[in-house]
């Protein structure tokens, strides 16, 4: 038995060492990079057949292929989440020079996904609490000017004195601020001083999606998430420059009974809204800017604001990332308590106006970076309000 297993191992060395003895192992080594950027990717699968090679942190990669000949030519296949796929053919020499490959970033439409639930990318369809997803080109149909109009128009939503309530949860309260969370781009947007929410603050011409989220959130967002939290994403720089003009008109009609009318003028209202963002190199930028004007259709109850914002980001070789964020807006309405009768509802009563003149800042710096596989995110905040509220006879 030991002689014919002897001879069964000596013809197998004969069939196949003659063509092992023809291949060869060549170490491919090289480096996976962004198009635009030229920042290196790290997680980018090289592969070729069923050998595979992953990047590292610097976007480095090596492969062993054995190749039966030494002027082989094969197709070296690169792929990287968010990037357009890259197959090239790679000859094999004596002098194996290191490969360079750039990868194109891709613009095919994913699933719909979320961050506020659990401080994540996730989709929709693997949320465990109940979520609705508003997007913008719901917010320009329907001429948003404030998002308190919109949000009101969710369901299990209210808005009830300018202050958000969620499944008839605690909406704001005296001195413990709102119950419901809102996030500007993971960053809290509720004022320093009482807590609540400004909505003529709020950017909407820049608004990407809008998450609500209708349960608790406070381990993750503290006790101003008891009730719930809404999410408002701004909207990035991508490979094409993007600009959006948007400006509207309306009149007041004059009321049908006679004795409401106080002032000749027609009651107007207009706004203009302008988007611009682009990207070159390194560099990304977004800029909004919004101007308002409502005389409204009860006397003195008006409204006239002008907001900027800007969203600026600068990636570093080292795969640092800078942003910084910041928004302005000046506003001067007025608005008054209680109307003169049933009959004259637009009236004042005793013809005294509440006239609030307002001036607000913020500036968000942040910076990203990686510690081998894992992202950290330093983010700060700062916030100036200030509202100059009189009383005035009209």
């Amino acid at each position: 038995m030991a002689r014919y297993k002897f001879i069964f191992n000596c013809f197998l060395c004969f069939v196949f060492l003659p063509q092992l003895s023809f291949a060869q192992s060549v170490l491919l080594t090289g480096l996976v990079l962004d198009n635009t950027t030229k920042e290196p990717l790290q997680g980018a699968v090289v592969s070729v057949g069923k050998t595979a090679s992953i990047t590292n942190e610097k976007g480095q990669f090596s492969l062993q292929i054995l190749s039966g000949k030494s002027n082989q030519t094969v197709q070296i296949q690169v792929s990287f989440v968010g990037y357009q796929s890259n197959i090239i053919s790679v000859g094999f020499g004596s002098n194996q020079t290191p490969l360079t490959v750039y990868l194109k970033p891709s613009e095919n439409l994913l699933n719909q996904t979320v961050v506020s639930a659990g401080r994540f990318e996730q989709s929709v369809k693997r949320m465990v609490v109940s979520t609705e997803v508003i997007q913008p080109y719901l917010i320009q149909n329907r001429n948003t000017t404030m998002m308190d109009k919109l949000l009101d128009q969710v369901p299990s939503v209210n808005i009830i004195d300018g202050q958000i309530n969620i499944r008839s949860g605690s909406g704001w309260t005296y001195g413990a601020g709102s119950r419901v969370m809102l996030l500007v781009d993971d960053m809290p947007f509720l004022t320093g001083d009482a807590g609540q929410v400004k909505w003529n603050f709020v950017p909407i011409e820049n608004v990407k999606q809008v998450e609500v989220v209708k349960g608790a959130s406070s381990v993750l967002y503290g006790s101003s998430a008891l009730s719930g939290i809404v999410h408002l994403r701004t909207e990035m720089a991508s490979d094409k420059p993007i600009t959006r003009i948007s400006a509207f008109s309306g009149i007041y009609s004059k009321p049908q009974r006679e004795g409401l009318v106080w002032n000749s003028d027609p009651q107007m209202q207009n706004g203009l809204s302008i988007f611009h963002s682009a990207k070159k190199n390194q560099f990304s930028y977004a800029l909004s800017t919004n101007y308002f004007k409502d005389n409204g259709y009860r006397q003195g109850e008006s409204d006239h604001r002008f907001r900027v914002n800007t969203n600026l980001k600068w990636q570093a070789k080292n795969r640092v990332q800078y942003a910084l964020n910041l928004g302005a807006l000046i506003s001067d309405g007025g608005s008054f308590l209680l109307w003169e009768s049933y009959q004259k509802g637009h009236n004042i009563l005793g013809g005294e106006i509440t006239t609030t003149k307002s001036s607000n800042f913020y500036l968000d710096p942040q910076v990203s970076f990686y510690t081998g596989a894992f992202k950290h995110n330093v983010r700060g905040r700062f916030m100036y309000i200030s509202n100059d509220i009189t009383n005035k006879l009209s």
